[in-house]
Formats: structure tokens, C-alpha cells, sequence
């Protein structure tokens, strides 16, 4: 199992903006690309992104880790979007790679459970799963993820 991305981003591509810089998602998928190609046939399976939601909400938006932003929305939903189009292009770029690899992020925060398997207690436990602080977590957003 590979994870490509766990907050570690180069201090190179943070001077030119980081996660507000659309050239990071497409540096990143040439990173990928890379590790794919030379773990091919080692390595199955490829998480893009670890902790996305805290990666960009801690550090662009409350401030509290690297890089430290507190950010307007607007700039925080700039970083989400080059975030997750960082693992759309990762992802075909894997594949690309290594046909074989199965690849996908790895969020964090809670699973809700149903009460019953009344449709109303499915809905409301996906929503609260998907939910987190007001913001919407599913994140699928390209296809074949």
C-alpha cells in the first residue's frame, strides 16, 4: 500500500501557493505518476491524498497547522477544488502506470450507522457521515474513484 500525500507538501510548491495553485495538482500527478511506474506490480494499492478534509481545513482554513492560513471561503474552497483535482489527475495517472492498481483517497472523520433499514434512518446516517462541520465530505468528484 502506497499513500502519496499525508500534509508533507515540498516547500517548493508551497512558494508558489500550495493548494491554492492549480500547478500543484499537476506536479503532484506527475509524483504519482512516478511512484506508480517504479512500485508497478508491488504495489496495489494507492491512497492519493490522507486526511484531505484536515489538510485543508487545519491549514488553510482555521490556521491551526502548516501552513497556517486563515483563509476567506473563497480561498478555502479554491484549495479544496486543486485538492481533489489533485487526486482526479493522480488517480488516472496511476492507472495510466498500473492498469491493475486500485486506487482512492483516504478521508478522515465518522461512520453513522442506521437505526433501522428504514430508508429515513439509511438517508439520515449517510448524511450525518458525509456531514461535518457544515461542509459536505463526498468528495467523489472524478470518475472511477
Amino acid at each position: 500500500m502506497s499513500r502519496s500525500y499525508h500534509w508533507d507538501l515540498p516547500q517548493a510548491l508551497q512558494d508558489k501557493g500550495g493548494w491554492l495553485n492549480d500547478d500543484t495538482a499537476k506536479a503532484f500527478a506527475g509524483y504519482a505518476a512516478a511512484v506508480a511506474a517504479h512500485f508497478k506490480g508491488r504495489v496495489r494499492y494507492y491512497f492519493t491524498l490522507n486526511e484531505p478534509q484536515c489538510s485543508v481545513g487545519l491549514g488553510y482554513s482555521s490556521g491551526v497547522h502548516a501552513p497556517g492560513f486563515r483563509l476567506d471561503d473563497g480561498s478555502v474552497f479554491t484549495a479544496w477544488h486543486n485538492t481533489i483535482y489533485a487526486h482526479c489527475l493522480a488517480a488516472d495517472a496511476i492507472r495510466r502506470a498500473d492498469p491493475d492498481a486500485r486506487v482512492g483517497m483516504a478521508p478522515t472523520g465518522r461512520i453513522c450507522t442506521p437505526a433501522t433499514d428504514d430508508p429515513a434512518d439509511i438517508a439520515a446516517a449517510r448524511e450525518a457521515t458525509l456531514c461535518a462541520g457544515g461542509r459536505r465530505l463526498d468528495l467523489h468528484l472524478c470518475p472511477g474513484t
